[in-house]
């Protein structure tokens, strides 16, 4: 097993490969840019459709060069408002496009479609740029040209053999959503595709007027037109052929769309959902090596791609790619470069490694069944992993509920550890049980495994218990080292003497806690501790240390021990001298740092970062000398084109002289100027809301869509030290809603650009909660957004199947029966009555964290109240939204609701959700 990791809390958890083309074989497929077929990859967000084409990759020098030298835009047609012409385009060809060989024997014959409807050049996703070459089989290569359209057109030149083949490319830009006509007359075939969706295709050889319906979000969207000539049979003395797309609005139909030639566009959705990203991290022991597996969606379904990268840590430089493997859990084994990973064939699994050096792979374990995963022991002679083991009974009429836990899903699966020795695959478990059990790591005597045990406790707060015990795989002894509610997870230290355990400031008594004794602390504040294996003695690591601890590592020979914690809105990578109790940051060109490894003999960690205005890279750190260097920019070429937005820290200092420290995300071309519309954004539960880039709540994409966004971080998070994040505890809102509504208002003073009458809010689950609270207090807001929000304190605790444990934490020692105050006064449900802001309700029909319930009872009681809500229940998912296609719906209801009542655009919105009579019937 590697160096180890601090456990997650229990409140978080919740093809063929190519290999390297070499000779003849290479040289050829470069010349001839071989051609393929339509498929889901040249749908990708970025890419031209089927049949259209695409050249070369630009560089990102390239790009920004078209967006400064080709962005000529085409003012709307003068006669008639809200028709654009598109007038200045980029083109490729016309290229000679000669028939088959023997096309029109016997009975075959080519049809004019097959001319549109093959695909000719390779697409890779990455937009056109003026002067880039590409190659064209049996012609050469072709450059991408700017050109002008004339009065009836653009002209393409037919002086060749027929048939004749053009692109044209052109990028449109909507300042709202706007459902349009696009009319395309050609003299010959022709296609249109919008955004990768056909929108004209024509074949008839004559010519002639073809159109289509589309609808434009706000944002730039790409026009791909495929053109063609085919002469008549008889001479043709003509020299040229024209096209001509034009686009006229409908809904609204004064819309003003402007079209140019620059691929320079805001952020869209896709570039969130579908850029290529850094999804797991392995490090070699020795720290030479990084196994980088790189994944990316393909629209229109979300298909998922992985590609697994091994590339040195020193330079950067690729070592080995593997495509399509079906593999995951890559983890580098002690010694070596030997990478196990696991192959997944139905209900069973195998561990199989392959060796870098060797270029060989072996199997570990064949075909296990309900295998969960895997580790490697210290020394590397065997695995230890986990078999998930079902319950035998199943309910048929009834089921008697055992316990509260009882009611979550999949309580009633049990694990069970076995240990597999690398050589000869010999297998024994060594823990069963009725409880679950998890490996966290083995001892470096390889003797001894830690592991850590749960079960449901209700006679004291926090209601589970989890021991922290070793076992002894020679006898299969146990040895209990620790029991406690807080504990999350634990590792050896490299002296095997000592146990890197973490929890929260209870997890050893008061020991932890950096509060008064008075207050009661977060428990969700995770701190570190060094317990003596000898005799049992605990050292608190974190007390005075304000982040809180996400994950840590321990490389062998170093006296540091390595962690990533929560700093505020920011996640920082951190030294600790363990001697001395010291703590040093280790500067990463980013904000947030994200999912990463550590060597386990070289104080070398390889992990993803990302800031509020940068997407997700790959850092390698040498923690020795605290350097640290980008290794991998996964979504660079993705990311060329796309313009974003500054973002500025605003920090407020209320009148106790707390400060909520907080971000404002502006619009790509933002004028201040203008006057515009503001999105308040917040969790207020017990984490901040980091400067990472993306993500679920995408603050890049709403700035995007034009509007300004606020964070404000208010008290009761992590990160800022314990007495900051006690201030969750027995709070549910009061002093949370007082701080974000002093917040808003202060940011309102502060930025003049943002239209006051035109501010909306919007939280998830406990944030979801503040939204429906927030709206029973005030009325700065004119439109607000709940997803998952509890409106019901003592439902959701009862009837949540982690309601319980959550208020376990943030009311401890409260409950309905001795906390009316709490559970009554802040519950939204029972304030229903002060809510005049228009709100959307949304949630998972299949949440089992807040059930569902907690939007239909704030539902019904707002439309019997007759207030402004919609309900928008998202189905099957759960408390996250991660179907792909559900996702891209449930992110276009947000936008569009704000459109609706901060833009007064509500075309996108009615759209999607048509108005209704007074009986709930869509009126069309």
């Amino acid at each position: 097993m590697a160096t180890g990791v601090c456990g997650t809390p229990a409140w978080r958890r919740g093809g063929v490969a190519w290999p390297r083309a070499r000779g003849v074989a290479a040289r050829l497929l470069a010349a001839m840019a071989i051609a393929t077929t339509g498929g889901p990859a040249a749908r990708a967000a970025g890419a031209i459709p089927h049949g259209a084409g695409i050249p070369a990759a630009p560089t990102v020098r390239a790009l920004a060069a078209a967006d400064t030298a080709s962005g000529r835009a085409a003012a709307p047609d003068s006669a008639a408002r809200g028709i654009t012409r598109i007038e200045h385009w980029l083109r490729l060809g016309p290229v000679a496009r000669p028939r088959p060989a023997w096309a029109d024997t016997g009975r075959f014959r080519e049809r004019d479609a097959d001319v549109l409807d093959e695909t000719y050049l390779a697409r890779d996703g990455t937009p056109p740029v003026e002067g880039a070459r590409v190659a064209v089989p049996g012609v050469g290569g072709v450059t991408w040209q700017a050109v002008t359209a004339g009065r009836d057109g653009v002209r393409l030149a037919a002086d060749g053999p027929s048939p004749r083949v053009a692109w044209l490319v052109a990028w449109v830009e909507a300042p709202r959503w706007v459902r349009a006509t696009l009319r395309a007359n050609a003299d010959g075939p022709i296609g249109v595709w919008v955004d990768g969706r056909r929108v004209v295709h024509r074949v008839d050889a004559q010519g002639g007027e073809a159109s289509g319906e589309v609808a434009l979000r706000r944002g730039v969207h790409r026009v791909v037109v495929r053109a063609a000539w085919i002469a008549p049979d008889s001479a043709s003395a003509r020299d040229a052929w024209r096209v001509d797309v034009r686009l006229e609005a409908k809904t609204p139909a004064n819309v003003r769309l402007v079209a140019r030639t620059s691929p320079r566009r805001p952020l869209d959705l896709h570039d969130v959902l579908d850029a290529p990203s850094a999804s797991r991290i392995a490090v070699s022991a020795d720290g030479a090596l990084a196994a980088v597996a790189i994944v990316s969606r393909r629209p229109p379904k979300g298909e998922r791609t992985e590609r697994l990268e091994i590339r040195r840590v020193a330079d950067g430089r690729l070592v080995e790619t593997l495509a399509d493997t079906k593999g995951s859990q890559w983890t580098w084994a002690p010694g070596g470069h030997r990478l196990g990973y696991v192959v997944r064939d139905g209900e069973r699994a195998s561990v199989r490694v392959l060796d870098v050096d060797a270029h060989t792979v072996s199997t570990v374990l064949r075909d296990a069944g309900d295998f969960g995963g895997f580790a490697w022991s210290r020394d590397g002679s065997f695995i230890v992993w986990t078999a998930r083991r079902e319950p035998k009974e199943k309910p048929k009429l009834v089921q008697r509920v055992r316990s509260l836990a009882d009611r979550r899903r999949g309580e009633r699966t049990r694990s069970e550890l076995y240990v597999t020795a690398v050589d000869g695959g010999m297998t024994r478990r060594v823990a069963a049980g009725p409880f679950a059990v998890h490996a966290l790591d083995t001892h470096p005597d390889g003797a001894h495994v830690l592991v850590l045990r749960s079960w449901e406790d209700v006679t004291q707060r926090g209601y589970s218990v989890e021991e922290l015990a070793e076992i002894d795989v020679r006898d299969g002894s146990v040895r209990v080292l620790h029991t406690s509610p807080w504990l999350d997870g634990a590792f050896y230290a490299p002296d095997g003497r000592r146990v890197v355990v973490s929890g929260g400031p209870s997890a050893f008594g008061a020991i932890g806690r950096a509060v008064a004794d008075s207050v009661t602390p977060n428990e969700y504040d995770t701190q570190l501790y060094l317990l003596d294996r000898d005799d049992l003695d605990v050292t608190p690591l974190t007390r005075g240390f304000d982040p809180a601890v996400r994950r840590a590592w321990w490389p062998r020979r170093s006296k540091d021990l390595l962690l990533i914690a929560e700093d505020r809105d920011r996640v920082r990578l951190f030294a600790c001298d363990v001697a001395r109790a010291r703590f040093r940051a280790i500067g990463v060109d980013c904000d947030v740092v994200g999912r990463g490894a550590a060597a386990a003999d070289a104080p070398v960690v390889v992990l993803t970062g990302s800031s509020a205005a940068r997407p997700w890279r790959v850092f390698a750190v040498d923690a020795r000398r605290a350097r640290s260097r980008e290794l991998l920019d996964p979504a660079a070429d993705r990311f060329a084109a796309v313009r974003l937005g500054r973002v500025e820290d605003f920090d407020v200092t209320l009148e106790d002289g707390t400060t909520i420290v907080g971000r404002v995300h502006l619009p790509p071309d933002f004028d201040p100027s203008r006057r515009y519309p503001a999105i308040v954004y917040y969790y207020g539960g017990t984490s901040p809301v980091s400067r990472s880039f993306g993500g679920r709540y995408p603050k890049n994409l709403w700035a995007a869509h034009g509007y300004v966004v606020y964070v404000p971080q208010p008290s009761g998070a992590t990160g800022f030290g314990q007495a900051f994040s006690a201030r969750h505890v027995n709070d549910w809102g009061e002093r949370t809603s007082r701080e974000i509504i002093e917040c808003t208002k202060r940011f309102l003073e502060a930025h003049p650009y943002v239209d006051p009458h035109r501010v909306g809010c919007i939280g998830a689950s406990f944030g979801g909660f503040l939204t429906e609270y927030l709206v029973t207090r005030t009325d700065i807001f004119a439109a607000a957004v709940s997803h998952a929000g509890i409106s019901g304190i003592a439902s959701y605790w009862g009837e949540g199947y982690w309601g319980y444990g959550y208020n376990a934490v943030s009311a401890a020692g409260s409950f309905p029966w001795n906390r009316r105050d709490l559970y009554v006064e802040r519950s939204p449900l029972f304030r229903a009555d002060r809510v005049h802001t228009p709100i959307l309700l949304l949630h998972g029909t299949s949440d089992h964290n807040v059930p569902p319930g907690e939007s239909e009872q704030f539902y019904a009681a707002l439309r019997l109240l007759g207030r402004p809500v919609e309900y928008v229940r998202v189905i099957g998912e759960d408390h996250w939204v991660l179907d792909y296609e559900k996702r891209i719906r449930w992110s276009d209801t947000i936008v569009a609701w704000f459109d609706r009542w901060l833009r007064d655009e509500p075309e996108w919105w009615e759209s999607m959700y048509p108005p209704l009579d007074p009986a709930g019937v869509p009126r069309r």
